[in-house]
């Protein structure tokens, strides 16, 4: 991606997300049915810490990096549903290879969706009234790295 000014970044953050919240969907179509059989919630567990878990983890890292940056109405905010992101992955890894958890599973996974759905309109919200303060060159740079990530992230 080229370069990103800060009057651009949430378009860019917002863009990113969209795809973001697109590849999870499609990742984890299949075991939001509770029928969904053990190598379905493998494959979906894999996922999880081999894509979703990291790109998480990077974001996140991102906004801690810039927390004081942060408007206070949106950085607990931003924290928690980070942290229950987390707490969802981790509990869908354990859960997966577990015989008989379908329902136990789907119901976990459609709460991970939600929360990223909430997770992502909670941090562009916030990064949307933190450019309004301006954000320096090095938090803007971290989000180019993310994005190239993500675009690198998905099959062409």
């Amino acid at each position: 991606m080229s370069e990103i000014h800060s009057g651009a970044l949430v378009g860019a953050l917002q863009r990113a997300h969209r795809e973001w919240r697109k590849e999870v969907g499609e990742a984890l179509a299949r075991v939001r049915m509770p029928e969904a059989g053990v190598w379905e919630r493998w494959a979906a567990v894999r996922y999880l810490m081999d894509d979703f878990g990291p790109r998480l983890d990077r974001e996140a890292h991102i906004l801690t990096g810039m927390a004081d940056r942060l408007p206070a109405e949106y950085s607990g905010h931003v924290w928690a549903l980070g942290e229950l992101l987390q707490f969802l992955c981790h509990h869908l890894c354990e859960l997966g290879p577990m015989p008989q958890c379908g329902p136990a599973f789907a119901d976990a996974v459609t709460k991970l969706i939600r929360a990223l759905d909430f997770w992502c309109a909670e941090v562009e919200g916030a990064l949307e009234a933190a450019e309004a303060g301006g954000l320096g060159p090095e938090a803007i740079g971290d989000f180019e790295q993310l994005f190239e990530g993500a675009e690198a992230a998905v099959p062409a």
